[in-house]
């Protein structure tokens, strides 16, 4: 079987952490102005946007919870391009979100994601979910112009609300 190398976005190393704790207070002052308020005049909330995990095994576990929180409030679901099709087949309203750099470390990836993350700011704002509570999709949820990115307690997760 062949050997893959290691990929470094997968395991939560010190550095970066640190780095993310010092920096968190001056981003958040930075992504304060990028919130957005729901429309005013609207009665009807927008969908709970939920970011589903880029790791596509990830994403099969989560279905059925998915399933059944769609079936009581609104979601929307940001996935992977790939996973949106299979997703919208479910009956889920999918958003397809291209995060390159969640696979590569490189400026060019962090520029593309973030330009996929400034187009959704077409979208209605909404509370945004994230189910693996990865910092990176704090940062990607707040520049897509979440007023409120929810997880549970992860280290170094601090600009989760």
């Amino acid at each position: 079987m062949p050997d893959t190398a290691p990929n470094l976005n997968l395991r939560r190393r010190l550095l970066p952490g640190l780095l993310a704790l010092f920096a968190a207070v001056p981003l958040r002052g930075v992504l304060f102005p990028f919130r957005r308020k729901a429309s005013p005049g609207t009665d009807q909330k927008p969908p709970l946007w939920v970011f589903s995990s880029y790791m596509v095994g990830d994403l099969f576990m989560a279905l059925p919870a998915l399933k059944m929180l769609a079936a009581r409030i609104p979601v929307r679901v940001l996935c992977r391009p790939d996973c949106a099709e299979l997703l919208r087949r479910e009956g889920l309203d999918a958003v397809p979100f291209d995060n390159a750099f969640f696979v590569r470390r490189t400026p060019a990836a962090f520029l593309r994601t973030l330009r996929s993350a400034w187009s959704l700011r077409r979208l209605p704002a909404s509370k945004a979910l994230d189910l693996d509570a990865d910092p990176r999709t704090a940062l990607w949820m707040r520049v897509a112009g979440s007023p409120h990115v929810v997880s549970f307690r992860r280290p170094f997760g601090v600009l989760f609300d």
